[in-house]
């Protein structure tokens, strides 16, 4: 891709942004990626990040509890965990295909995010307003399964 067509790129994601009422938290143009919340979509720190002919959403989740207990008290492997979100696969559809899926972070394996990737030169503002909108349903439909898997911060006093 052309660096002038990158550009292009890049103006049209943050203008598919902005249409979208969602807020540009932090912007790092030397890497091409976009930190965005829309509380009104219950998402916090999406990040989009343009790579090649990619575009990549991903949201971290929380870490991973390192312990789990059944609703009966009894013992859950964290492996067991995982395979479950990995279960859920791809929870949402865009335009009749399955997209989005959970997974641990590559760089923090112990980080469960939500992740889509789309080509960048086919991405319209419709498709990308069905990934932002499927992460937000996603994210209410799994809310129970995703607090008991992770960590809850506690909140300072």
């Amino acid at each position: 891709m052309s660096k002038d067509l990158r550009i292009n790129k890049v103006n049209e994601v943050r203008k598919f942004i902005i249409e979208s009422n969602i807020e540009i938290v932090k912007e790092i143009p030397e890497h091409e990626v976009f930190i965005v919340t829309s509380s009104e979509l219950g998402l916090k720190n999406l990040v989009i990040d343009l790579e090649d002919d990619q575009i990549l959403f991903k949201i971290q989740l929380g870490e991973l509890k390192d312990t789990f207990e059944d609703v009966d008290g009894t013992s859950v492997s964290r492996s067991d965990v995982e395979k479950e979100f990995m279960k859920l696969g791809n929870p949402f559809y865009e335009g009749g295909l399955k997209t989005g899926q959970f997974s641990l972070d590559e760089v923090n394996e112990n980080m469960l995010v939500f992740v889509e990737q789309e080509f960048l030169p086919s991405l319209t503002i419709e498709s990308f307003q069905n990934v932002v909108n499927g992460f937000s349903e996603t994210l209410v439909d799994k809310i129970d399964f995703i607090q008991y898997a992770i960590k809850i911060k506690e909140e300072v006093k």
